[in-house]
């Protein structure tokens, strides 16, 4: 199949070099150097998902749509149940080195820069999605090494009401969500001649799939039993598969409400409120095991069988005030991020209808301030001033529960840590138009970091207990980009920068264990740092086609690993114990060519690959993993769209393969099919959808319509179907 895929792009390519340039008109985005500007003229590679694409394509969430875009890692472990989804850019692992926003709010978290917030998005409420690849810590700080993703909404200025219901079931039980329900319902519109707002409401529920596998610990099954399926570890040892620990159930509702205020003709307030609530759980575990007089028994322990619960409430307010001058524009914004929750493990001797467990509480905050100000020097060159402050918290504790169904049962607290970061930043970014066909941007930003009230607390073992000082850092991100239009519809694109990701309260301040290994944080970690830059051309063609093509490099110091301590001083369990430090140092580089060409009769095709290499260069807390893949990334991705939206009829059939990706630095986990393996995989998904009325659409979509079997650790869903009613007013 990759080699299919492999030979459908090339001949892309050379269709569209063969046919004649046709220059068109580009959209604009904000998401590039934080003011409007034409695709074409943004720096380096970006890309535009509009909301007409979005509806064509077989997308429950956000996460499926990004899933087929170039350089876009998606990693799909559970799909609607993943709680903090993984999105990655150009091969630099880890959602915290990623930013995703809402509008330009941050989405990425407080506590560990995952992105359980992007959970909450639904297809229904966005406009456009913007993309922007490579360094840009010049204009948003940490988290934006890869590059940033930015989900941006509209209010429609006519009123207008939508609502949506939709239902979904695997084909075979068990192997993908089973009743899955989605509800969306907005209203939107302007109130009188100032005032615009928009309020939605959605739900999804599903009762998930029969994912997690219960293996043994050791290589053979329990004595005297019957029903065990042989497998392996993902690096070959002899395992077997005792059951399954149930259907992973997923329930989710998030209100959404904005509005825009025109004080005058030149002044404007904007408002965001979001509310998510989302609970996980798994239902009905299985045992495999039959005993000799056939009775089924769950060996060796039902706690085996078990996993826990999740309960989470997320919060987002928001409120922006923009000042229009006559070359020029002045904005504040402000933004407050809150998630409360926690989740439940059970302990050795819990049974399936209830004991002892554990409840691991937390709560993550985000206080968010930018002033900028866009200055229009003249009409070639505007000059975009601006700070930013940046205030986070986050906490998180361990108690032990009577009951692991119940997240309040609470009996004694084991541990409590937390800790505080701030962050102060100038920016200053220059473009310029220095001919009719050459502009450049040239900025830079200094950020002041500082991580404070840091504090780990241990009530099992005390002397594990400590009060870290503060730290702090400082860090310079300068980039600088050109965009040359060499001739009417052919664009060169070049540009350098450096980006950071300071560390996060779960590095600085969390202790954890796994079995007997301890894990420490360390208070005095360093942001890491990475320098990149990448070359291309963009190619617009006959019909509005274009054909990118990107040659993009990454090198990133002073990655965060733990590190096997060796000091039998600091603890009784020093043989086990791994230390937080700045370790690493790894590079990421790669090409990625994308073609989109509208067709004749209401079609199009998109296709794309990306190849990436990436390598540890250097590691003293792993030296073995030197000069191995890095893990989460795989080496090739590739995808073609056929899309088509005409008259009564839309919908698109889609491919979508990805190489193998390594979950240990060693690169151990060769084997393939198992749990704990990242497989690789070709998935085909298709989407139909009628028109009705000009108000009522109906769709149907298959998702793996082949029914490939692969692990993306957990086992992946196999085909399945989701229908849904459309209405429009």
């Amino acid at each position: 199949m990759q080699k299919s895929l492999n030979v459908i792009l090339l001949f892309s390519v050379a269709c569209c070099i063969a046919i004649a340039q046709d220059n068109t008109l580009d959209p604009v985005i904000t998401t590039a150097t934080r003011t409007e500007i034409s695709v074409d003229e943004a720096p380096g590679s970006v890309t535009v998902i509009t909301k007409d694409e979005i509806n064509t394509l077989p997308a429950n969430n956000l996460k499926d749509v990004l899933g087929s875009v170039e350089g876009v890692r998606v990693k799909e472990s559970k799909g609607l149940m993943d709680s903090t989804p993984l999105i990655v850019i150009r091969g630099i692992p880890k959602q915290s080195r990623t930013l995703l926003m809402l509008d330009g709010i941050p989405l990425n978290d407080s506590y560990s820069g995952g992105a359980s917030f992007a959970s909450a998005l639904n297809p229904e409420d966005i406009e456009q999605i913007e993309i922007v690849r490579g360094p840009f810590s010049s204009l948003y700080g940490s988290n934006a090494m890869g590059g940033a993703i930015n989900f941006i909404t509209s209010i429609p200025k006519e009123p207008e009401f939508k609502a949506s219901v939709g239902y979904g079931d695997a084909f075979d039980e068990g192997k993908a969500n089973k009743g899955v329900k989605q509800t969306y319902v907005s209203g939107a519109g302007a109130v009188n001649d100032k005032l615009r707002v928009k309020l939605s409401y959605g739900a999804t529920r599903t009762d998930g799939y029969l994912s997690d596998d219960v293996i043994s610990s050791g290589t053979t099954a329990p004595t005297g039993t019957t029903g065990a399926v042989k497998t392996s570890t993902t690096s070959g040892a002899t395992r077997y598969i005792l059951g399954n620990k149930g259907y992973n159930y997923w329930e989710s509702d998030d209100v959404k409400f904005k509005a825009q205020y025109d004080m005058t003709d030149a002044d404007r307030l904007d408002a965001t409120f979001m509310y998510q609530n989302y609970k996980y759980g798994y239902d009905n575990p299985e045992t495999y095991l039959k005993n000799a007089s056939g009775q089924s028994v769950y060996l060796p322990s039902q706690y085996s069988y078990l996993s826990g619960i999740g309960d989470f409430d997320q919060f987002i307010y928001a409120l922006g005030y923009s000042h229009q001058f006559t070359m020029s524009k002045l904005s504040l914004n402000y933004s407050y991020l809150t998630s409360d929750g926690g989740y439940t493990t059970p302990k050795t001797g819990a049974l399936l209808s209830g004991g002892a467990g554990e409840s691991t509480p937390g709560t993550k905050e985000s206080h968010n301030i930018d002033l900028l100000y866009d200055i229009g020097l003249n009409d070639a060159n505007t000059l975009l001033l601006g700070t930013q402050y940046r205030l986070q918290e986050a906490t998180s504790k361990t108690y032990n529960i009577s009951n692991w169904k119940d997240l309040d049962s609470k009996t004694s607290l084991k541990d409590d840590v937390g800790g505080k970061s701030r962050t102060f930043a100038v920016l200053s970014d220059l473009k310029s138009d220095l001919t009719q066909t050459l502009s450049s941007t040239i900025g830079f930003r200094y950020d002041w970091w500082k991580g404070y009230d840091g504090y780990s607390k241990d009530y099992v073992t005390p002397a594990n207990t400590f009060d870290p000082q503060d730290s702090s850092a400082g860090s310079f991100s300068p980039k600088a980009s050109l965009a040359w239009e060499a001739i009417d519809g052919t664009t060169f694109k070049t540009s350098i920068g450096k980006a950071f990701h300071a560390p996060d309260v779960y590095n600085l301040y969390k202790k954890w264990s796994s079995g007997t290994t301890y894990y420490f944080p360390n208070p005095n970690l360093k942001p890491e740092k990475s320098t990149s830059y990448d070359v291309g051309v963009e190619q617009y063609v006959v019909n509005k086609g274009l054909l990118k093509i990107y040659w993009f490099h990454n090198e990133i110091t002073d990655m965060i690993y733990s590190k096997t301590s060796t000091d039998a001083s600091l603890n009784s369990n020093s043989n086990n114990r791994r230390d937080t430090i700045n370790a690493g140092k790894a590079e990421t580089k790669g090409y990625e060519i994308s073609y989109k060409q509208p067709l004749v009769n209401g079609f199009d095709v998109t296709t794309n690959c990306t190849k990436t290499f990436s390598k540890m260069l250097e590691n003293e807390s792993a030296p073995d993993s030197v000069g191995k893949q890095l893990t989460d990334i795989p080496r090739d991705m590739y995808s073609i769209i056929l899309g088509y939206d005409e008259g009564k009829w839309f919908g698109s059939l889609g491919a979508e393969y990805a190489s193998k990706v390594y979950n240990t630095d060693t690169n151990t986990d060769t084997v393939k099919g198992v749990i704990g393996s990242y497989d690789a995989y070709t998935v085909w998904n298709t989407k139909v959808g009628y028109r009705i009325t000009k108000n009522v659409d109906v769709s149907l979509s298959v998702n793996n319509l082949f029914d490939k079997e692969y692990y993306s650790y957990y086992r992946a869903q196999g085909i399945s179907w989701f229908a849904r009613i459309d209405t429009k007013f």
